[in-house]
């Protein structure tokens, strides 16, 4: 490339090797200061302008992390197919153990740690049995009138992801919606995550005091758990919307607008959570304030769109 003369254009072909020795480059370059701060960095090595490896990843010198490896499977895959193919892509990005082997190695994941979580509660309550427990009649229809109000919180939580994701598709063009799902989602995973992790702590509580008959226990934390769901995801709701348009500004550099519709998933989540709560308490005055809360959030997230 160094010996190419300027007046005659680099071929596709050597622009993207060219494109791929940079970002190899500058991968393997970055990889050893990974994660730490600019006064670390000063500290130990003073001015980082070498490749020597190390790293968080214990690198050898010269050697790139997974950065570089899935940019050229995606490459790859593009080669292979002329086109960006989203199956290719996902394919390559396998490393070669295709879509079935890392779907098996999810499933050998899961399936490991419930055996870790069963052997913990074996040894924590042996006194509990273990077994499919079939209900009876009046039990089975107890559970259908309130197994609805449990899937709040996991429809809450796919509001505040996917409903944001497919909002921003039909606010901005392809490329402004890849740029702006990428950032914001940092924004609404913290949302997300929140509210998942206190769904999953509180349901083994659940299924513990429950087991145990603690019927008065359970009533009591669910209380809890509702009300500190639904005021977390609202805070984090409302968070979002002021810190989301110079968090977006910020990261990329004023290039992409901020869509203010992404606000209305999660106070749509927040709507389905206060509702359910409210239900399960039997307050009807909280079922028709979440349940207007959600319709509100809902009309405005279907006409934000033709108003941006």
């Amino acid at each position: 490339m160094g010996d190419t003369p300027a007046s005659v254009p680099a071929s596709p072909a050597a622009r993207a090797a060219a494109a791929y020795l940079g970002l190899a480059i500058g991968d393997a370059l970055g990889a050893t200061v990974e994660f730490m701060t600019p006064r670390e960095i000063v500290a130990q090595y003073g001015r980082h302008d070498s490749i020597r490896g190390g790293g968080w990843l214990r690198l050898k010198s010269g050697q790139v992390t997974d950065d570089t490896t899935m940019a050229l499977a995606l490459g790859r895959s593009i080669l292979d197919h002329g086109e960006v193919c989203a199956e290719a892509a996902a394919a390559a990005l396998s490393l070669g153990v295709g879509l079935a082997g890392l779907a098996g190695v999810n499933i050998g994941v899961a399936a490991v740690g419930w055996i870790a979580v069963l052997a913990h509660q074996r040894r924590r309550y042996p006194d509990l049995t273990w077994g499919i427990a079939f209900p009876r009649g009046e039990d089975a229809r107890a559970l259908v009138t309130t197994a609805p109000f449990y899937a709040a919180i996991p429809a809450a939580m796919a509001l505040t992801v996917h409903g944001t994701v497919v909002l921003i598709a039909g606010l901005a063009g392809a490329g402004a919606a890849v740029v702006g799902y990428t950032t914001l989602r940092t924004l609404t995973g913290m949302a997300r995550t929140v509210t998942e992790q206190i769904a999953h702590v509180a349901g083994a509580e659940f299924a513990r005091q429950y087991a145990q008959e603690d019927i008065e226990a359970l009533q009591r934390l669910y209380r809890f758990t509702g009300r500190l769901a639904g005021g977390m995801t609202g805070g984090l709701a409302g968070m979002i919307a002021v810190i989301g348009p110079p968090f977006l500004g910020i990261w990329t550099l004023g290039h992409v607008a901020f869509a203010p519709g992404v606000f209305w998933p999660l106070l749509a989540a927040v709507g389905m959570l206060t509702a359910a709560s409210g239900a399960m308490l039997h307050h009807l005055w909280i079922v028709l304030l979440g349940g207007a809360v959600l319709l509100f959030a809902i009309y405005r997230w279907a006409f934000e769109p033709f108003e941006a």
